[in-house]
């Protein structure tokens, strides 16, 4: 892929992130109804997990205007994001969460091949 995909991955991985937890932070209500869920009982891990999920957001635009100047940025990325995956996959297995949690758990692992892939990139790029 060349440096201009690159700066599109990232530019759609941090749209990704501010979109989606912006919009959960600001209507999860409305979202757990939807999808018939319990509202969390501790609403403020929640919303400081999405104010997270939303600074990653921010790093990922970072990448996005300075590629090679972010790299470590991007493994964190890859980091958070195959945590939460891995989180989110077993509740969805063992733990009865919804299964809609399975979009954004797959979802953010195709950005960890995609980010991986970047890696390497910059590895060959540096060299």
């Amino acid at each position: 892929m060349s440096e201009r995909t690159y700066r599109r991955l990232f530019l759609i991985g941090a749209l990704w992130n501010l979109f989606g937890a912006g919009l959960f932070f600001v209507f999860w209500r409305q979202a757990f109804d939807y999808f018939q869920l319990d509202y969390p009982n501790y609403v403020a891990f929640f919303q400081a997990w999405l104010a997270l999920a939303f600074v990653f957001g921010i790093g990922y635009y970072y990448v996005y205007k300075d590629l090679l100047g972010n790299v470590n940025i991007v493994r964190l990325g890859i980091y958070g994001k195959t945590a939460f995956a891995v989180i989110f996959i077993y509740h969805v297995l063992f733990s009865g969460f919804h299964p809609v949690f399975l979009s954004g758990a797959i979802i953010d692992l195709v950005f960890v091949i995609l980010y991986a892939r970047f890696l390497v990139y910059a590895r060959r790029r540096k060299a």
